[in-house]
């Protein structure tokens, strides 16, 4: 997965590049251009600068056009826009119905308060962003802050579709409780370019804003696939936390070539402060290098990456019958250890080392007129128009990891006609390790296909529709079918 502020970058790199040049930058006119007269030097330095031109109207226009909802909120957000400030508010609507197949009405997964009632889910996901370029605030050079806050309301069919990962990944971020209403702040850090091609950063941090490619995973959700596997590399689960605090450094040697550190707090923070002592728990250590090329004219790229986590994990080669015993509390402890000892059950192990392997790889395989003129990792949501193929891949070491290796790609991009709409066929396969608790469980690998399409009504608003097809792998389930609506709303 990607770590770190990435997609706040495009706004710090636009500062590199447009910095006020100084009078001894400026063009000077030349009195020897053919049928021009000589000006005198005395008579230029005298001559008034030109009035400055009209402040470009970022945000305005009529509602059917402007990029937000809300428009300018009468110039001023414009003029916090040129002043390096960036404020970003949008909502994410799903409703998904269980057409056919899910779990059980009597499986695990169902036994619960909400788990057990309905074929058809509403959520709802709100985001605000800020951003704050110090380029252009003028209070000093080539750093940039970043705060995101996310909240989340209603229930998703998580624990109805049959999928061991959820159908709509924005039901498990925040991280806290899948389904949970929540309200929690996901970023907060600080990136600092040292030099242009050199920058650390650190802070509290939301690895989720990474492991994107142009046609996948950029937007979590919002924009493209709903299923998790179809958004992130998954198997990076067992090691990397969805918000948590950590800093590192990025690297760009060539203008193809970016190279991505991080180091962090192993334990899932979502729900919790930074000063909460129990939030700390070991560290995971993550890089990433991402290639960018062409072929045949058209862009596409690969990212190699590698993770490593030292804490304290179950060891699933347990049996179930140990972990249950182990919760039980019998006193005294001496009879507790009898009852184990003629039982023949022992106390669950533990492993405090993990590591998993990573690979992206995408190519346009078509390139329209509009867009980015390129794609680059820190700025994944900005991309050329077009469409193209996707793959992503990993790998684990298995225990603790319950995920042995994850594969998953598709086709997505652009409708030329509909210059606003996007649509993406894809599908994933997931293998489980091969652990004794897993195996006991009646966990098994799974499968499933995703396809959308996704209407531009305006620039600020896009309503999607998603099919699912989960060939499962869970007990006391069948294979599902799902049908989806989501609406996205820019204010």
């Amino acid at each position: 997965m990607v770590f770190g502020t990435r997609i706040v970058f495009s706004i710090l790199l636009l500062g590199f590049t447009t910095r006020a040049s100084t009078g001894e930058d400026r063009a000077k006119p030349d009195a020897n251009q053919e049928g021009q007269t000589p000006v005198k030097k005395e008579a230029a330095a005298e001559a008034p600068p030109p009035p400055p031109g009209p402040m470009p109207d970022l945000f305005g226009g009529p509602i059917d056009k402007r990029p937000k909802l809300t428009g300018n909120w009468d110039d001023v957000r414009n003029k916090m826009a040129m002043k390096g400030v960036i404020a970003d508010i949008d909502l994410t609507a799903v409703f998904q119905h269980q057409a056919a197949g899910g779990s059980h009405s009597d499986s695990l997964l169902r036994i619960g308060p909400g788990r057990n009632e309905d074929d058809a889910e509403f959520m709802g996901l709100g985001e605000i962003s800020l951003i704050f370029d110090m380029n252009r605030t003028g209070l000093w050079k080539d750093g940039i802050f970043k705060f995101n806050a996310v909240g989340r309301f209603g229930d998703s069919l998580t624990f109805r579709s049959g999928s061991l990962l959820s159908t709509n990944i924005n039901a498990i971020v925040p991280a806290d409780e899948i389904d949970k209403e929540i309200f929690d702040i996901t970023n907060f850090s600080y990136t600092h370019f040292i030099i242009p091609k050199f920058a650390l950063f650190g802070g509290l941090l939301n690895t989720f804003t990474g492991d994107a490619t142009p046609f996948s995973g950029s937007q979590k959700g919002k924009s493209d696939f709903l299923h998790t596997d179809l958004n992130v590399n998954t198997v990076a689960f067992g090691y990397v936390p969805y918000k948590t605090i950590g800093g590192g450094f990025i690297a760009l040697p060539h203008p193809k070539i970016t190279f991505i550190t991080t180091a962090m707090n192993r334990k899932e923070m979502s729900g919790h402060g930074p000063f909460d002592a129990n939030s700390y728990n070991g560290v995971t250590v993550a890089s990433e290098l991402y290639v960018l090329h062409s072929i045949g004219n058209k862009p596409g790229g690969q990212m190699f990456g590698f993770g490593a986590s030292w804490n304290e994990q179950l060891d699933l080669e347990v049996r179930p019958i140990d972990l249950l015993f182990d919760a039980i509390t019998i006193r005294p402890p001496t009879l507790k250890d009898k009852l184990a000892q003629k039982l023949g059950i022992e106390d669950p192990g533990e492993k405090n080392f993990t590591w998993g392997i990573t690979y992206n790889a995408w190519q346009y395989i078509q390139v329209f007129e509009g867009g980015a003129p390129g794609w680059s990792p820190l700025m994944p949501n900005a991309r050329p128009k077009g469409w193209g193929a996707f793959l992503r891949a990993g790998a684990s070491d298995g225990n603790p990891n319950f995920l042995k290796f994850t594969v998953s790609g598709g086709l997505a991009g652009d409708n030329p006609a509909r210059k606003q709409d996007t649509w993406g066929a894809g599908g994933f396969y997931r293998k489980r390790s091969d652990v004794l608790l897993l195996k006991e469980l009646g966990l098994g690998s799974e499968c499933g296909v995703e396809a959308y399409y996704n209407a531009g009504i305006t620039p600020w608003c896009h309503v999607s529709g998603h099919v699912q097809y989960i060939d499962t792998g869970l007990p006391r389930a069948d294979n599902g079918i799902l049908f989806g609506i989501r609406t996205k709303i820019d204010f």
